[in-house]
């Protein structure tokens, strides 16, 4: 996508008035900078180009960073709103727990306000980053409703196969962030030689 820091208050404002508006919306905007959370906007393929049509033809999501989970369900939902106040927009198609890395109370407080958010309309649906089946089952055991997916890194070196087949039985969506190759700087070393021999036969090298 494209890096948007966020000049213009107004996310939708941002795509009518940039250069490059039309591969924005066509690959999609990241928004960085201002915290350790961010939001991602991609294109709905039913969405016009028109700024009439501009909100309904863009998916955004946000994801609460370690920093924003907190006990304290006033300040999660403050936080959220503040983001959409940021954008220029009423809503939030998806937002998630960027990590299960905090605590118990802190991850069930967080999901449960974020679960506020939804019923309230601040955003349509609530997910997941990062969690394995541990995480899931607090929330499955705390009674509260399932995440709609789970974004983990996943390769063929690394299948989360338990959290994977545990998502698909409750009807979680899985979602694939392969951001480090097919698995870590160098992936396992068993896994990597067949790659590496294969590269070296066609003249690539592995990231290839």
């Amino acid at each position: 996508g494209i890096d948007w820091s966020g000049e213009k208050p107004d996310l939708l404002d941002a795509l009518d008035s940039t250069s490059g508006a039309a591969e924005a919306h066509a690959l999609g905007v990241v928004r960085t900078g201002g915290g350790a959370s961010f939001s991602r906007v991609t294109p709905n393929p039913a969405g016009k180009a028109g700024r009439a049509g501009r909100r309904d033809g863009l998916f955004i999501s946000h994801k609460v960073s370690n920093a924003e989970q907190s006990t304290d369900g006033v300040a999660v939902r403050r936080a959220v709103k503040n983001e959409c106040a940021k954008l220029g927009i009423s809503y939030l198609d998806m937002v998630s727990i960027h990590s299960p890395l905090t605590d118990k109370d802190r991850r069930l407080a967080t999901y449960g306000a974020l679960l506020d958010l939804r019923d309230a309309g601040w955003v349509k649906s609530v997910g997941v980053c990062n969690f394995g089946v541990g995480p899931l089952k607090e929330i499955q055991e705390a009674g509260l409703d399932l995440p709609v997916m789970n974004q983990l890194e996943l390769s063929p070196f690394n299948q989360h196969k338990d959290v994977v087949d545990w998502c698909e039985e409750k009807g979680i969506y899985m979602g694939c962030g392969a951001w480090s190759k097919l698995s870590s700087a160098d992936g396992p070393q068993n896994g990597w030689a067949v790659v590496a021999d294969v590269a070296q036969k066609k003249g690539l090298i592995k990231a290839q």
